[in-house]
């Protein structure tokens, strides 16, 4: 169901993005990087649904490397390594 899901959007996105020239961002972060700032973020706001972080995170990566395959085709792909502070990171890509 997920999945069929994903390539609906997927199939969205590429009608969208179709004779435009457009860049795809890609924000790469480290498992470990996503669990300390998800585990914060609960901490600070009480959310239920990051206690299952092992399953959505799973789910993100079966799905994600797909779409930017999918995307690259046609798109270029930026990468931005998004482990630091959004200060540094938005310093960094200028």
């Amino acid at each position: 169901m997920v999945f069929q899901e994903v390539l609906y959007r997927l199939s969205l996105l590429k009608e969208i993005f179709l004779n435009k020239n457009l860049n795809i961002i890609n924000f790469t972060v480290t498992d470990e990087e996503l669990l300390a700032r998800i585990t914060k973020r609960s901490q600070e706001e009480s959310r239920a649904d990051d206690s299952v972080f092992d399953k959505r995170l799973a789910i993100y990566k079966k799905t994600h490397n797909e779409i930017i395959e999918s995307l690259s085709k046609d798109n270029e792909v930026i990468n931005i390594d998004a482990n630091d502070q959004i200060d540094s990171i938005s310093q960094k890509n200028h």
